[in-house]
């Protein structure tokens, strides 16, 4: 468009004639995300409702989960005296480059296109009861079979570049040869690498089929906000406003005068046993997560368990 915006054929606009028999046809959204490793940091997504729509297959996909993150991040501060460092990675409209098995078809209102798309598309020529019907040829976010069919594009990718999922993992990767080690969350990569020839190796497989921003500093990872110290072997995680966030949910209103322990402070001994016993409990309290209270407790918990480096 003027813009300069590219098409990436993933939809087609189409007449309400032209859906298939037997085909549902959903609504989509508008979705508010930041995120910090694109260029356009503040974006707006069209989202399917992907819940009308039938699929019967497994929808569900491989991805790294807090654990694995864990190791990989120690990993890392662990061999830093040998040259190792850590950077993430983010493909751009990843779920837009991989095709679909079957068309799917939803229906967005007439009011939500610019100018310049309706002259463009005709769209003038197509429109229903107010509604401009179109076609889904390639993954949309939101579609339930949207991840596991880019995940399995993506897999086919990184293992003919010799990348192979390590044993008994959800979603940590490494080279058959190289050094470099990856946790895996979608479109989000954390590598562990060793040179910039073993990161070029690793763009320039991906870089054949997506487009790859990539953070060297290695600050950001599903949500994260990471500060390495490599001198001092030390790397710490902080979960950007997630008790603040967690207390708007509950209504809670902070107060303007300082709220003072009780007792002195005892520092905890964070052993493993603790920690494990702590895993336990927040088992048990999610069971009873609808309860306000209980909620609190439970993020507070799971921030410390996420937070927690030594």
């Amino acid at each position: 468009n003027h813009a300069g915006v590219e098409s990436t054929d993933t939809i087609e606009f189409i007449s309400h004639t032209e859906v298939t028999h037997g085909k549902n046809v959903t609504h989509a959204s508008f979705v508010c995300d930041y995120r910090p490793l694109k260029d356009e940091k503040w974006r707006i997504r069209l989202v399917v409702d992907g819940d009308k729509l039938p699929y019967d297959s497994d929808s569900g996909s491989p991805a790294t989960y807090l654990l694995e993150t864990k190791l990989l991040l120690n990993s890392v501060i662990s061999d830093a005296n040998i040259g190792e460092r850590f950077l993430s990675m983010d493909l751009k409209d990843m779920f837009l480059h991989t095709s679909m098995q079957s068309s799917e078809f939803m229906k967005l209102a007439m009011k939500y296109f610019p100018q310049d798309i309706i002259e463009k598309y005709n769209l003038t020529d197509v429109v229903h009861d107010g509604y401009i019907f179109i076609k889904i040829k390639k993954g949309m976010y939101d579609l339930k079979q949207a991840s596991v069919l880019a995940y399995q594009h993506l897999s086919k990718l990184l293992t003919d570049g010799g990348y192979k999922q390590i044993l008994g993992s959800l979603g940590m990767w490494k080279h058959e040869t190289r050094k470099t080690v990856f946790c895996l969350c979608l479109d989000d990569f954390g590598v562990k690498y060793f040179s910039k020839e073993d990161v070029q190796h690793f763009h320039d497989t991906i870089a054949t089929e997506y487009t790859c921003k990539i953070d060297w500093k290695g600050e950001n990872f599903l949500r994260y906000t990471i500060k390495w110290d490599y001198e001092k072997g030390r790397v710490d995680i902080i979960m950007t406003n997630y008790i603040r966030n967690a207390l708007k949910q509950l209504l809670y209103k902070m107060k303007v005068y300082p709220q003072y322990s009780l007792h002195e402070h005892t520092a905890v001994n964070w052993t493993k046993k603790v920690k494990d016993n702590m895993l336990n409990n927040l088992i048990i309290l999610h069971s009873l997560i609808k309860k306000k209270k209980i909620y609190l407790i439970s993020s507070w918990m799971f921030s410390l368990l996420c937070t927690n480096f030594e």
